[in-house]
């Protein structure tokens, strides 16, 4: 959506500021474009890239809002909603001029409803509930859609799941039979801040004449072409000396999931109408995992078993690390550090030069509309305009959070982070993993460097039997 635009995206920030601050002077719809504008040049426009003017609609009485009420969970919605404009963090701004300006326009004043950080929590507040609460915002894996609680929302017609607000490549893997119990959009920065990346010391990519840009836009950006530039530039790996010590890629346990992922694997997939069959040991998988494996087992590569927000990182800050494949959110953490030397970012690699991109997370906050809700009507036009309004606003913020230089200074950068966004893909075995397992038995052959069809034959007969389970819970 934003690619070959970025070059605008601080000249909209600034706008926006100028146009949050007059909406919220009158009650006039607001007629702004869901896109930045188009560069002088650019004629690479497609039909329907603009979404439709938002729609708003005034709720409750003129002197007396009406309370909207998110359950959230705690510690973990400061991209949903602040309630000081006295913030310095560039983010949380945002996120209080989107707010303050739905408030105004649709006459609702927000408050949230903080949740204790676990499924038993939300599921007892849903349990036997009185209607209190308009949306529901919770972690993905914890399952809450197969039980009973919410409204389909794929069939509301205040929401249009195809507009470029909304995470197509998680939304329809997470629609069974029809039915989208939980989505994500721009609304829910978590998806953007866990999309997997490739974090580069741009002086090492100098040093030996890396074009890593060139090689992701020639479709050149393989796991051949990753492999063979860890080789070259490993150094020091052959001796007990660990201080010199300079390697390809430091890989963790989620960034090594994202490059099955990325690289085309595929555990479940979903037909048209809505059927789901397991695929997980057709060849290719067989192919894509052995391939992984071969990489992730090489000595160039520094492999962490821990998460990728906390895994140490000082490799790559101290410059011996050509990459670091990380979640995007670590860019923060890399850009307040000072560091000698420039980052990049690119997309995570693809199986070989035939193949497309794919980029994936490792998780997010996803939204549901419970079905006692007093007002469901209101709820989906809140959530519509909160996901409508993010694109504008947070996600635009949220690049220059992460770049190294400015998003104008870096349009590189900014288009390679657009890519990610455009092409992520969650699979439902991924989205529901705990119960089908059949992601793990991928993820334990990659790090026991052994064939993954021997562990595939062990689960795949539960895993079916698990799929289910799940899919009858998925009805009108």
């Amino acid at each position: 959506m934003m690619v070959k635009k970025i070059l605008c995206l601080l000249l909209v920030m600034a706008m926006l500021c100028v146009a949050f601050t007059a909406c919220a002077k009158d009650n006039e719809p607001d007629n702004r474009e869901t896109n930045p504008p188009t560069v002088d040049g650019d004629e690479d426009e497609t039909e329907g890239e603009t979404e439709e003017p938002l729609a708003i609609e005034r709720f409750g009485e003129d002197d007396m809002p009406v309370e909207f009420t998110m359950m959230v969970r705690a510690s973990r919605y400061d991209y949903l909603y602040w309630d000081s404009d006295a913030t310095s963090d560039a983010v949380q701004q945002s996120v209080f001029e989107r707010n303050a300006y739905i408030e105004e326009q649709f006459n609702i004043i927000f408050n949230i409803a903080e949740i204790t950080d676990t499924a038993n929590s939300f599921t007892t507040a849903l349990t036997g509930g009185t209607g209190e609460y308009d949306l529901v915002c919770y972690d993905y894996w914890w399952g809450l859609e197969t039980n009973g609680f919410f409204h389909n929302i794929g069939s509301m017609e205040e929401i249009d799941l195809t507009d470029s607000y909304w995470y197509s490549g998680w939304n329809q893997n997470s629609t069974i039979n029809g039915v989208s119990y939980s989505v994500v959009g721009d609304a829910s920065l978590e998806v953007l801040q866990n999309i997997e990346v490739m974090f580069f010391n741009t002086e090492i990519a100098k040093g030996y004449s890396l074009d890593l840009y060139g090689l992701v836009d020639e479709g050149k950006w393989t796991l051949d072409k990753l492999m063979e530039i860890n080789t070259l530039v490993a150094q020091n790996l052959d001796d007990n000396d660990t201080t010199n010590d300079v390697y390809g890629t430091m890989f963790d346990v989620h960034s090594t999931r994202a490059l099955l992922t990325s690289a085309g694997l595929r555990v479940t997939q979903i037909a048209e109408n809505g059927a789901v069959e397991i695929i997980a040991s057709q060849s290719k998988n067989i192919d894509i995992c052995d391939k992984v494996t071969l990489l992730i087992n090489n000595p160039a590569i520094d492999y962490s078993s821990t998460n990728t927000r906390w895994r140490d990182y000082t490799l790559f800050s101290g410059g011996r690390s050509l990459f670091y494949a990380t979640a995007l959110i670590m860019g923060r953490t890399l850009k307040s550090l000072d560091m000698d030397f420039d980052y990049g970012v690119l997309i995570t690699p693809k199986y070989d030069e035939e193949s497309d991109y794919v980029s994936t997370n490792y998780g997010a906050s996803v939204f549901s509309i419970p079905l006692d809700v007093k007002d469901r009507h209101m709820s989906a036009m809140i959530l519509n305009a909160m996901n409508y309004l993010s694109a504008d606003s947070i996600v635009y913020t949220y690049y220059d959070e992460v770049i190294k230089g400015r998003v104008a200074e870096a349009p590189e950068d900014a288009e390679m982070i657009d890519m990610a966004r455009e092409n992520m893909y969650m699979d439902f075995g991924f989205i529901y993993n705990t119960d089908l397992a059949l992601l793990t038995a991928f993820y334990n052959a990659v790090l026991s460097n052994t064939s993954v069809a021997n562990d595939l034959a062990s689960v795949e007969q539960s895993a079916q039997e698990a799929l289910t389970e799940l899919i009858a819970s998925f009805h009108q």
